[in-house]
This record gives C-alpha cells, structure tokens and sequence, in this order.
C-alpha cells in the first residue's frame, strides 16, 4: 500500500476523526476536574496520573480505531469486514456529532474560564496600584511576616478612633524593630480599615503569613484591649487575649501584645526584646491625638497638633517619640504650608529631632527625620546622609529611612536612585501610595508613571499638601492643562497652589492671569520661593529672568534648589554657559548626579 491508499484507508477507518474526538474531550475532562478537586479537597497527584492515563490511552486509541469497527453486531476486526457491508459512513456521522457536541463544551469552559481572568485582572487594577516593578508573590516558606491591622474602635461614643489607631501603630512600631521579623507598615495595613476583606485575601494582598487585629474600648481612665494573632493560610485564631486595665497600664499592654506574637511566631532570633517608650498617660493622648491631626495634612490640623503635642511636651519632655513629632510638625509648617520660614522652621525641626535623639540614641525614627531637616539645608546634604546611614544600620526596612534616604539622592541629583530606593519601599510596603515617588518619575521624564502614582496617593489621602500640586505639574507636561488647573486650585498648601496656577495658566494661553499669578507669587515670596520662580520663568523658556532668579536663590541659600534643577523646565536652561557655573558653584558633593553640559 503507498502513502496515498495508507492516508485514505486511515479516512475511512476515521481514525482522524477518532483523534479528534479523543483529544477535545479528553480536554474537557481535565477541565473539569481541575475545577472540582480542589472543592473536594482531592489529591492533584490524582490529577496528574488521570492526566498521564489519557497520554497514554492515546496511541491506543488511535490503534484500536485503525483495527477495530463497531458493527450493529458489536467489535468487529475491519479486515474481517467486506467493503459492502462496512458502515464507517455512519460512524463517521456519529464521530462529528460528538466532535461538535465536545467542542461546543470547551468553547463554553474556555469562555467562563478567560471572563474570569478578565474580571481578577480588572479587580486588581481597581484596587491596587500599577506599578512597573515586578510584583513579588507571597513566600510559601515565610513564616515570621505580619500586618498590624487598624484595632477597632469600641469606646461607647465611637469617639476615641485617634486612640485605637495609636495603639495599632504603637505596637507595629514595636514590631518593626524585631530583627528577622517582616512588618508592613501602616500605610498598608491600616488600607483595610473599614474594608470587608477576610484574613486570606488581606494575606495574600499584603504578602504576610500573619495578622494582628483587635479593638479598642477607652472609657475615662478604663481600658479594654483585645488583641488575637491569626495564621493567614486558613484564617485560625493562633493567640488571643483580653486585657481589662487602667490608663497607666497602656505601655505595659503594648509590651505584653509586643512579646505574646514575638514568642508565637519565634521572630526574637537574636534575642533582641523591645518595650515601649513610657510616658504620663496624659501626655501619651494628646500625643496620640496630635499625631492623628497631622496625618490630615491641612493648615489648621497642622496648628492643632502642635497646640496639643506642646501640651503633652509640657507634661513630659522626656518622651522621644514626641519630640519626632514635633520635628515633622516644624516640617510640614515650614515646606508645605510656609506659616514659618524655613530658616525658623528647620531651626526648631533639627533641635527636636536632636532631642530625641539625646533621650534615645537607638531611635532610627528620630535620626532619619533630622536626616530629612538636613537635606533641606543649604550646604546639608552630607550630614544628611551620615544621619540616614546611622538609621538604616538600627533598621534597615523602616519605611521612614528608606523615604528620607530617597529624598537625599533627589538632592544631590541622583533621582534614578532615588526610584529605585521608593520602589524598595514599595515591596515593603506594597499597598503604600506615595506622590513622591510619583514626583521623581515625573523628573525622569516617566510621566505617565508619575501621574497613577499621584493620583493613588490622592485617592487615599485627598487632602495631601504638595500632592495636588504635584499632579498638576505633571499634566503640564502631557498637555492636559485645564486638569492641571483643576488641580492647581485643589492644593491647600497656598505656596504651591499659586505656583501651579502659573504654569498652568501659561499653559492655557491665558498669559495676563499667568503674568498676574506669577507677579504675586514674586510680592510674597521672593525670598523662600526665589527658586521656585526661577523654574517659572525656565518654563517659559525665559533664560536671563531664569538665571536671574537662580542666583536670588543660591544669596539667600534656598535649598530648594536642590531638588528644582532636576525638574524639566531646567532642561531650557542646559546648554547655556551660565549653566555649568552655576552647578559648580553649588555646595554639593563631588559625586553628585546634576546635569554638566
């Protein structure tokens, strides 16, 4: 028989169509089961050796349909059969009616299977960020990682929420210090406050094999704290307990909480323990409270937290985390909302964090804030960087350090670093949302990136000074300028509200209201905002009133300069003589990463 006669003699057989059948529903067999085992809990070794059957039982089959045909008589050997009475005809009727039937079942299975896919992955960019770098799946091996969730609030006026997420951030913060032990910070898991999300899903999001929840009760000077640990994998309660105490007892239940998970998961390797910075209970709430406001980040919260954190100094002086605070109050007064100069402002912001620093040398928290007053000193940025090196050596994954060691490279130039050191805090703290690192994409010319950065940061927190600012920045630069402009007059921190309207106005084409804008911005802050100004007029491709206001900024020693040269408008500026001067004149270290033509 040649090669023609032996591919007609295999059609007649239908042995094609006997492969065809077998294959589609051998296909939809394995579908199936790999949807329903895993609901009954059934061994996927069992999967695997049906799988391998059906390998098998192939080249069988396809031996079978080549020797035998089903007669109305039953099996019977093909070459026993004469050509007049053989009825492949109909058997081959019959093959294409259960090729049709399988077929039309897999269409159906894979339809359901590709529209659930579809609507995980549409899930997922709802509610997480789009981040560029690659997304680390959770380590069936990690074993010590947890997430200190929001504690409810169960006081009988629901009014002490500023108490029950102090106590949750307390005890994080005493977690974190544990060496060998993963911690996501706040950001993260305070994501889940108020959410409907079981111990599985916030796990698997956040990466954790644990979760520390509880609530809060807090009625005059009682306390009732509940506190349970639960192993993500399936949701099991591992520890729980109840503390009914007084005020004064609120250290030691922190203390307790802090060492009842450190022994449960056995994180304390190394023998390190860690308990509280104790203070006057009064002083610990309006500290607390004081910390809530600042999180608001408006002008009035702002005043109110100093107001009440002076208070709590005025009763303890000695309580360093205090001190911290009122470091980053000084910051915000001076850089975001400009109530103060800087001079004053990093004047008091650096004396704080020494403080602190005096009352508890191993504070990382307290060297990575004066490390960030640092950096926005004039000829800084080399104390800044000892300053942050100090805190990463205490602990070398707290967000805090990692942030401030990311803003120190922005001001020596170094903005990739600056990325990749955002991004490691990102990994750390994967539902963390953070405009500055939505800022440095921004300067690296990645402006789409920048833009989802910010605006997820703004979503969560939509009063954020500088972030609405900061967008509208951005959306110049892709020509969305009446978004820009929106924006612009969304930012309360007033500074930069008036600075954003100029450029986009500019923008716009609505040059009397920029002029206008900009001629005010220059009435009130000449000095504090000289190079701010000087970007403005680089944005408008002005050189001489750019390189004017470039060195108003570098006599009065405005370290915002710093971080404007990496900015897109000062690209206009590249190439002209003056550029280079000016760059060399600057206190920066020799390694910086400024542009040199």
């Amino acid at each position: 028989m040649d090669i023609r006669e032996y591919f007609k003699e295999l059609k007649r057989r239908n042995v094609f169509k006997a492969a065809l059948a077998y294959l589609v529903v051998a296909w939809i067999i394995v579908q199936v089961i790999s949807i329903i085992f895993p609901v009954f809990n059934i061994s996927q070794d069992l999967l695997k050796t049906i799988i391998i059957v059906l390998i098998v039982g192939f080249p069988v089959w396809l031996v079978f349909a080549w020797i035998y045909e089903v007669t109305p008589e039953g099996l019977k050997r093909t070459e026993d059969i004469s050509r007049q009475d053989s009825i492949t005809a109909e058997t081959s009727n019959k093959f294409n009616k259960v090729i049709i039937g399988a077929l039309v079942v897999a269409i159906i299975l894979l339809s359901v299977n590709l529209y659930s896919n579809y609507s995980e992955g549409r899930a997922l960019k709802d509610n997480e960020s789009n981040h560029t770098e690659e997304v680390i799946p959770a380590s069936k091996g990690k074993e010590k990682s947890i997430a200190v969730l929001a504690f409810d609030d169960m006081s009988p006026g629901k009014d002490h929420e500023y108490f029950s997420d102090g106590i949750s951030d307390e005890i994080l913060n005493l977690l974190a210090k544990i060496p060998d032990l993963k911690v996501i910070s706040r950001t993260s898991s305070f994501y889940f406050k108020g959410k409907e999300a079981t111990a599985q899903e916030i796990g698997q999001k956040l990466h954790v094999s644990h979760l520390l929840e509880g609530n809060v009760r807090k009625a005059g000077n009682t306390l009732r704290i509940t506190a349970q640990l639960v192993n993500v994998a399936d949701g099991s309660q591992i520890w729980s307990k109840t503390y009914d105490r007084k005020m004064e007892d609120v250290f030691k239940i922190q203390d307790e909480i802090a060492d009842n998970v450190t022994s449960e998961l056995k994180a304390n390797l190394l023998g390190k323990e860690v308990r509280s910075n104790i203070t006057d209970t009064e002083a610990y709430n309006f500290y607390l409270e004081a910390k809530q406001l600042l999180r608001q980040s408006t002008p009035e919260s702002v005043e109110n937290a100093e107001f009440l954190l002076r208070r709590s100094i005025k009763i303890d002086s000695t309580y360093a985390p205090a001190w911290i605070l009122m470091s980053k109050i000084m910051m915000s007064k001076t850089l975001l909302f400009n109530s103060i100069s800087i001079e004053k402002g990093t004047t008091k912001g650096i004396s704080a964090a020494k403080k602190a620093i005096q009352i508890d040398p191993k504070n990382a928290s307290a060297y990575a804030v004066l490390g960030r007053q640092q950096t926005f000193m004039w000829n800084g940025q080399q104390e800044a960087y000892k300053n942050v090196q100090k805190a990463l050596h205490l602990e070398p994954d707290n967000i805090e350090v990692i942030n401030t060691g990311a803003l120190n490279k922005t001001f020596t130039g170094k903005t990739e670093k600056a990325v990749e050191l955002y991004l490691k805090t990102k990994r750390l703290d994967p539902l963390n949302f953070n405009w500055e690192l939505g800022f440095t994409y921004w300067m690296n010319g990645e402006f789409e990136k920048a833009e989802k950065e910010v605006r997820n940061s703004l979503l969560h927190m939509p009063n954020m000074g500088v972030a609405h600012s900061i967008l509208s920045l951005i959306l110049v630069y892709q020509e969305k300028y009446e978004e820009a402009l929106i924006e612009a007059e969304k930012e309360p921190a007033p500074f930069f509200k008036l600075w954003s309207k100029c450029r986009a106005l500019y923008g716009l084409g609505r040059y009397k209201e920029a002029d206008a804008a900009l001629e005010k911005l220059i009435t009130q802050h000449s000095e504090d905002g000289s190079s701010n100004i000087a970007e403005i007029y680089a944005f408008r491709n002005k050189k001489d009133k750019a390189f004017e206001w470039l060195e108003k900024s570098y006599s009065y020693k405005n370290s915002d300069i710093y971080q404007i040269l990496n900015f897109q408008a000062m690209k206009n500026l590249h190439g002209d003589p003056r550029w280079n001067g000016f760059i060399k004149k600057l206190p920066l270290p020799e390694d910086h990463g400024f542009h040199l033509d």
